[in-house]
């Protein structure tokens, strides 16, 4: 059986636990240049992963935007938020994806892992070390949670 972009459902899958929608919890790096550590998108971040079938959407962006009053502020506020969609494959512990279409080129084309546990209602990812699109220098780990929406 195939399956749309948008995920037509395949007889022949295992079962999928990360189908639906998960809320940003937190999103904390360490910068493995300096191991220093941050939340990325501050102590309250707004975001989600929508997963369906074969596809996963991504909005993740920092509580405390405002609209811009200048085209400073709005590339600030660009570059304060993340946005991908791609396909995707799972197995039971990491799920692997390529962007085709990401707020920040950077992104398009290169494959991403993310590690996960399910442990309830709660989804935690984590990453291999990774290049951070807004500071190419900077090599980061992400440690990621969500809730399940209900």
């Amino acid at each position: 059986m195939t399956t749309s972009a948008c995920g037509n459902a395949d007889n022949s899958a295992p079962p999928n636990r990360l189908l639906g929608c998960w809320k940003l919890v937190s999103y904390r790096s360490r910068n493995v240049n300096d191991n220093t550590e941050r939340d990325i998108y501050g102590q309250n971040p707004k975001g989600y992963y929508i997963f369906t079938e074969r596809r996963l959407m991504v909005l993740f962006s920092p509580s405390e935007r405002s609209y811009p009053q200048s085209e400073a502020e709005a590339a600030a506020m660009l570059s304060s938020l993340t946005a991908y969609t791609a396909n995707y494959v799972v197995d039971d512990e990491k799920f692997v994806f390529t962007p085709d279409v990401s707020h920040n080129e950077f992104y398009v084309g290169k494959e991403q892992i993310r590690y996960y546990k399910i442990d309830g209602d709660r989804l935690r990812l984590h990453t291999d070390v990774m290049t951070y699109a807004n500071d190419p220098h900077n090599r980061i780990i992400g440690a990621i949670e969500f809730v399940r929406e209900k």
